[in-house]
């Protein structure tokens, strides 16, 4: 029978297929295309070895033609493993889902296979051999993959800081993000105070967009604002005139102003003014205008309180003089109770001749005025008498409680500073008797022998004694005379004087020596209206130890007893000779009281 191919179709695969018959037999033999390789039809032949002998089983002995095939292999198209792709600046690859081997090389892929910049691309995978391989659709034409690379999106980046404040130096915007798709332009630096734009531009819009998709530049505002700059003061707003240039400084320097106005000489009132550089700078306050700052070049008064309270000066600024409120007067309690009197202020320390009026004289340089304490001779004293006696060091008024007064004279001693003559004689018919004693009064009374010179008088005035005795005399006089009739020492005791509503009846009749001293006060209590020449002192007459011969030449021995002192107080000279001197005490001169305080 005849043979046939065990096999007569095959499958192209690179490798060469042989046909095989379906028995094998010595009676023929296969040949013809027993073996392929590529796609195509076959025929192989079978032939009777001897046709002599064999014959098919048909009775015919022609050669057998048996046709095979070979046919095209299929493939599934592949596909792209990743068809889209984001731009990173780097190279992308497509692959395909079938990784082409040695043994599967029945296409290739060409065309966009490898690409980096945004965009669509098409990768192309081709049969190697149309002949031998086609699609499994039985096509076999080139197959077209698309894949694309996508364009990055990029987040819109910040600036770190978008408000400066002006300090003169640069300032330089950074961005919250770097990243090589963008790039900072524009106003990136700036100095000076003001508005600006920042532009960051996508170095490629090919391959990079912003995350919202646009690809424009974005333009990033930022300001440097004004430098506030705290308002300066003067280190010193006034200066005391020296006739030299005098100039002002701020308490603080800065760049951002300038001073002017702050260098004067005379005298008076000045502005000095602070000028901003507005375009970068402003007040702490957000002004901007010119600050003007007062200060004077003044004439200092200066007070020396001499012991007392501290005065402030006060300062002229008017350059052709001024008169100046007076301050409130110093306070002191150095002096004691009389001497803490503030009397005025002086031109003059020590002497205290120079009164500054304030109603009048005017401040034209500078100057210091002096504080004088208390009362100085001449003075209007508080009684409305004029002080002719005043010493630092109190004397005592003697009185209750002296060793010399061994009677109640209805006072106790005190201490003082100042006499006080009144501004009046005590008497209204200005003449009055000493008294009406013709005998020495004792109990203490101060008495005075007539001597040869220098007499007891010169004696005790110089070195001080009975100053102060006044008063206790007078006491005595009155306590020995009684309150019948009138006389120079009830006079005085009972003389009065009023002023600011404070009555002063601490008046008494002058010693001797204490009549001295208000005729050693000269020119000091000039104009002290005088009605007589002669006036009694409460100072007697005294025999005891007399010398015989040296009383005055209208006197004899006989009126040792029946005589006191009395004092001229018009006599210009000062030798004991006619300015004091002794009259009966029935005779009548003028009474003038005292006072110590």
């Amino acid at each position: 029978m005849k043979p046939e191919l065990e096999q007569n179709h095959f499958v192209h695969n690179g490798s060469p297929h042989t046909v095989e018959l379906t028995a094998e037999n010595g009676a023929y033999e296969l040949g013809g295309d027993i073996t392929g390789t590529d796609f195509g039809d076959y025929t192989a032949t079978v032939t009777l070895t001897d046709t002599d002998n064999f014959e098919w089983t048909d009775g015919t002995s022609d050669s057998l033609n048996l046709t095979w095939t070979i046919g095209k292999q299929q493939f599934a198209k592949p596909e792209l493993v990743q068809s889209h792709f984001t731009h990173t600046g780097s190279p992308h690859t497509v692959e395909l889902t079938v990784e082409l081997t040695v043994g599967n090389d029945a296409y290739e892929l060409g065309g966009d296979v490898t690409q980096t910049n945004a965009g669509n691309y098409t990768a192309v995978v081709t049969l190697t051999s149309t002949d031998d391989y086609e699609w499994t659709d039985g096509t076999s034409d080139p197959l077209n993959l698309t894949w694309s690379i996508g364009k990055q999106q990029i987040d819109k980046p910040a600036l770190t800081v978008n408000q400066f404040t002006f300090n003169g130096s640069p300032h330089t915007v950074e961005l919250t993000a770097e990243n090589d798709a963008y790039e900072l332009d524009g106003d990136v630096t700036q100095t000076n105070a003001g508005n600006y734009t920042a532009a960051v531009t996508l170095t490629s819009t090919d391959d990079y967009e912003w995350a919202d998709g646009t690809t424009e530049p974005l333009n990033l505002n930022w300001s440097i604002g004004k430098q506030q700059v705290a308002k300066p003061a003067l280190t010193v707003n006034q200066f005391a005139f020296n006739g030299s240039p005098r100039t002002v400084t701020l308490t603080e320097t800065n760049a951002a102003y300038t001073l002017s106005g702050h260098t004067q000489t005379n005298a008076g009132n000045y502005t000095a003014t602070v000028t901003l550089d507005t375009a970068n700078n402003e007040w702490a306050d957000g002004t901007t205008a010119p600050l003007n700052l007062n200060w004077s070049i003044a004439f200092m008064v200066s007070f020396n309180s001499n012991g007392g309270t501290a005065v402030e000066q006060i300062a002229v600024v008017t350059h052709t003089g001024a008169t100046i409120t007076a301050p409130a007067p110093p306070t002191t309690t150095a002096g004691g109770a009389t001497l803490n009197r503030f009397r005025g202020w002086y031109r003059d320390n020590g002497t205290f001749a120079q009164a500054w009026n304030f109603a009048t004289d005017t401040v034209s340089d500078n100057i210091t005025l002096h504080a004088d304490w208390g009362y100085r001779l001449g003075d209007t004293g508080p009684g409305g008498g004029r002080i002719f006696y005043r010493v630092e060091t109190p004397f005592t008024v003697l009185g209750n409680g002296s060793s010399s007064v061994p009677i109640d004279v209805g006072f106790a001693e005190y201490q003082a500073h100042y006499l006080e003559v009144a501004p009046s004689n005590a008497s209204l018919s200005n003449l009055e008797a000493w008294g009406f004693s013709q005998v020495e009064i004792g109990n203490g009374l101060t008495s005075f022998r007539a001597t040869i010179s220098p007499d007891d008088i010169f004696n005790a005035f110089n070195l001080g004694l009975y100053i102060g005795s006044g008063r206790k005399d007078t006491m005595i006089i009155i306590a020995e005379l009684g309150t019948n009739g009138q006389y120079a020492a009830r006079l005085a005791a009972e003389y009065t004087t009023n002023v600011n509503s404070i009555t002063y009846a601490d008046w008494f009749l002058p010693s001797i020596t204490e009549w001295i001293l208000l005729r050693d006060c000269g020119s000091d209590v000039s104009g002290l209206p005088l009605v007589a020449t002669w006036y009694w002192s409460s100072s007697q007459h005294t025999s005891r130890g007399q010398v015989s011969g040296h009383m005055p030449w209208f006197l004899d021995e006989s009126d040792y007893g029946r005589l006191a002192w009395m004092m001229n107080l018009t006599y210009g000279g000062r030798d004991g000779d006619g300015e004091w001197s002794l009259l009966h005490k029935e005779d009548t001169l003028a009474v003038r009281a005292i006072r110590a305080f």
